[in-house]
């Protein structure tokens, strides 16, 4: 069996029918000897961490490097991924070291983990972020998928967002009620094999192309236009802070660390692949080789995406896949989404689309695992099937609504994963590692899990601070008919005397206008652009 398959596999719960059981007093729930599992290999589980890492992360993952410079952009990727594998490391330690003591215990979701090693508070807790976490993430998908396919289909169909939105719910109901009536998911899910790597190797290929059209047009850019009059430079060495207060500059840098860790948030799925490993001694092992090849995935984009647009790049790379720039486009706003929608821009679209699509497959089913399992043990009631299928509607409702009802969900999606991210990926694993004291350490690597502590709990707060200041900058930008200023619309603010007249050469005019008829013709078609 495919590598792939026997990955997507580990979301097949049970057979149709099965019952669940409370086995003692802590609302811990198990399958009944009827249930039929396949079992998960060491390839598996690293095909499928990577699959659920790689995606709509590489859209904005160099505009990161604006905020953080050139230093402390990769430095953060990297200090995420090494963070993440000691993570990995005390979650899958402390699971085993639970297990040993034979106590009957079963851990195969999050809040049962958090149950068995922090106690009834802990397990309270991790119910709340475990659930919130990943349906955080297939909010901000569906938001996303449906704008694609609104841009993509606005000529032949002209459907709007809401419409796609609801249409793409059905998906959602397919991941989330397939394994209640039909059996196993894989059944489902094992045909989506090889597109599903398809798209995955598409959206890091696309992304390297749009890189290669922006070098192209990045040569265009005067020297004069590459600082302006208050000192910011086209790139940074270190953290881009200029303008901001030293409160301002401490939440750039929590927001970068934040995303850095979104980008690897895989530990809440943890329980449930070491419960369907062939041999659960090789998920650190694996789940590691994952995070490193997708780091260097990362590094891949961010390092040449940043050295291409520089600090005034556009927060997707699909946004700057545009064709037919217009003269001086370098002096006016959004710079890099002027021009017309490229071909290569809207089939990127189509496969972050097909890829958002197919990895519901995995969190959709971690979402609705961890909902049952909270159900269990705060109710201490069995899961019937009408339970069931009340806790699936509930996400499928749930995502379809904060997808069409809240605009600036993308915005709150850094709220999200400081608050509920980092506490499932960092805070939770190092208590409960602790507290249950399954395995001594050294003196270093308890100090190195004190500094990684605080670390997080920095990000926790000053990540959530960012996340509440980026939504009020964004209030705060000019808009017309409640539209943000489109691409060329005016001059950039601050540019030197040198690039304004390089600008009026280019547009040959005695000023630098953006009225000009050949720039308001060039951005009309510019509405590629994917928010993220």
């Amino acid at each position: 069996m495919a590598p792939l398959r026997e990955a997507r596999e580990s979301f097949s719960n049970t057979t149709p029918g099965v019952s669940f059981q409370i086995e003692d007093a802590g609302g811990r729930s198990n399958f009944t000897e009827q249930s039929v599992q396949a079992k998960l290999s060491g390839s598996g589980l690293t095909f499928t961490t990577m699959l659920s890492i790689i995606g709509t992360t590489v859209l904005g993952i160099s505009a990161q490097m604006q905020k953080a410079g050139w230093i402390l952009g990769p430095l953060t990727l990297c200090l995420g991924c090494g963070i993440i594998i000691e993570m990995t490391w005390l979650v899958c330690t402390t699971i085993d070291g639970l297990l040993a003591k034979g106590d009957g215990i079963k851990i195969s979701s999050y809040p049962e983990y958090a149950q068995a090693a922090l106690g009834p508070g802990g397990s309270a807790l991790a119910a709340f972020t475990s659930t919130l976490a990943p349906l955080g993430m297939i909010c901000n998908g569906l938001i996303i998928s449906s704008n694609n396919m609104e841009l993509m289909f606005a000529d032949s169909l002209g459907w709007s967002y809401t419409t796609w939105a609801c249409i793409l719910t059905i998906t959602t109901a397919i991941y989330a009620y397939f394994d209640l009536f039909f059996g196993s998911l894989a059944r489902l899910l094992g045909f989506m094999e090889i597109p599903s790597w398809v798209a995955n190797a598409w959206c890091i290929i696309f992304a390297w192309i749009g890189i290669y059209m922006g070098s192209r047009d990045a040569v265009d850019i005067p020297e004069a236009c590459r600082t302006d009059t208050e000192g910011h430079t086209f790139w940074s060495v270190g953290p881009n802070v200029e303008g901001e207060h030293m409160m301002g500059g401490v939440l750039q840098l929590a927001a970068v660390a934040s995303y850095g860790f979104y980008c690897f948030a895989v530990v809440v799925s943890l329980p449930k692949f070491h419960s369907e490993m062939e041999n659960p001694k090789e998920v650190v092992r694996s789940s590691s080789v994952a995070y490193v090849i997708c780091t260097v995935l990362f590094l891949s984009i961010m390092l040449p995406g940043y050295h291409v647009f520089g600090n005034w790049g556009p927060k997707s790379i699909i946004s700057a896949m545009t064709v037919d720039r217009p003269d001086g486009w370098w002096a006016f706003n959004l710079p890099w989404e002027t021009g017309t929608a490229s071909g290569w821009g809207y089939a990127f679209s189509a496969f972050v689309t097909a890829n958002l699509l197919m990895t519901d497959g995995i969190y959709v089913p971690v979402c609705v695992n961890n909902l049952e399992g909270a159900y269990v043990m705060v109710t201490k009631r069995n899961l019937t099937i009408v339970v069931r299928i009340v806790i699936r509607a509930f996400v499928v409702l749930l995502r379809t609504l904060v997808a069409t009802w809240i605009t600036s969900f993308l915005v709150m999606t850094g709220l999200t994963s400081s608050l509920f991210c980092i506490c499932n990926n960092i805070l939770m694993p190092i208590v409960g590692f602790y507290r249950t004291e399954v395995q001594e350490v050294s003196p270093l690597r308890k100090a190195l899990h004190v500094l990684i502590f605080c670390f997080g709990f920095f990000c926790v707060i000053c990540g959530t601070a960012a996340a509440i200041y980026d939504m009020q900058q964004k209030s705060d930008e000019p808009t017309a008919d409640g539209k943000p200023p489109p691409p060329g619309s005016f001059v950039q603010p601050s540019l030197t005397e040198a690039c304004l007249q390089a600008c009026a050469a280019a547009l040959k005019k005695s000023t630098c206008d953006p009225t000009s008829s050949n720039l308001a013709a060039s951005t009309e078609g510019s509405a590629v652009a994917i928010s993220i």
